[in-house]
C-alpha cells in the first residue's frame, strides 16, 4: 500500500475532504476527522486512542504490510 498511497494523503487527517457528508447537517472537520478515525481503527483493528490526524498510514499505521 505504501506504493498506492499518494505521498500527500499518507495521513490520516488527509481524507477529511474525501468524507461525504449529509446535506442536511452541518459537519465541522473535527466531527469528520474523528469519524474517519473511527473507520481507520475498525479496518485496521487499531485502538482509536493511537490514531491522530497526523498518524502516518505507512509508518506508523503499517498499511504497507
Amino acid at each position: 500500500m505504501g506504493s498506492i498511497i499518494p505521498r500527500k494523503y499518507s495521513t490520516v487527517g488527509s481524507l477529511i475532504p474525501f468524507v461525504e457528508c449529509s446535506k442536511s447537517t452541518i459537519w465541522s472537520k473535527e466531527d469528520i476527522l474523528k469519524r474517519v478515525i473511527e473507520i481507520t481503527s475498525e479496518q485496521l483493528g487499531i485502538p482509536i486512542k493511537e490514531i491522530k490526524g497526523n498518524t502516518q498510514f505507512v509508518s506508523e499505521l503499517g498499511v504497507d504490510q
